[in-house]
């Protein structure tokens, strides 16, 4: 009971965590769209590390495996939205400029943002029963691996969206402490990878 309320709570146990202690309660389209793209890395994030932290406390996190799709695919959902608000309201709908004029600054973190979306988009697609079927278990276990290259992606889209004057500045802890985490999930997967591909080798 507690665990599922926990777990089906968690996206908006961790909206209102962002939103007073990293928006402090703001209501303006640029720090909701700030909270989305927060909400979207931490809730994939979170989906993402249950597998490298299973491989280390099976007993703890194994059992929360099922979670992973519904943080996954919420965590998509939200991400679909920053993207959204960013480009009506950030872009004013000027798909020319936000894909292809130099004079925009954020040009490589819209392609970053937009490969980590495409990609979280795919692996909804395929996350149903039908596919695993159609695909074939390990090419499906082989591609939903590939969203930790997505995640990266969007890590890389936070870094480059929030660059000034050439320097990656967050100045919100909470904002620090949500980038921290994502890095730290993708070098446990990274760390989980290598442990296992060493130990086949032996």
């Amino acid at each position: 009971m507690f665990k599922n309320l926990l777990m089906y709570g968690l996206p908006f146990w961790l909206f209102l965590l962002l939103f007073f202690f990293y928006g402090y309660g703001k209501t303006d389209i640029a720090t909701i769209n700030k909270i989305a793209g927060l909400l979207a890395i931490s809730l994939l994030g979170t989906s993402f590390v249950i597998g490298p932290l299973s491989f280390f406390l099976p007993n703890l996190f194994i059992p929360l495996r099922p979670y992973r799709k519904y943080l996954g695919i919420f965590g998509f959902a939200v991400a679909l939205s920053h993207a959204t608000i960013s480009f009506i309201f950030v872009y004013n709908a000027d798909l020319f400029f936000l894909l292809f004029d130099p004079a925009n600054e954020r040009l490589f973190a819209v392609y970053a943002g937009l490969t980590a979306l495409f990609y979280f988009f795919f692996m909804t697609f395929i996350s149903t029963a039908w596919a695993v079927k159609i695909v074939g278990g390990k090419w499906w276990k082989i591609l939903q691996t590939g969203g930790y290259f997505a995640f990266a992606m969007a890590i890389v889209h936070f870094v480059l969206a929030e660059m000034q004057n050439g320097v990656f500045v967050v100045k919100r802890p909470l904002g620090r402490i949500v980038f921290v985490f994502a890095v730290i999930v993708v070098l446990l997967r990274m760390t989980v990878f290598l442990l296992k591909l060493f130990s086949t080798r032996r």
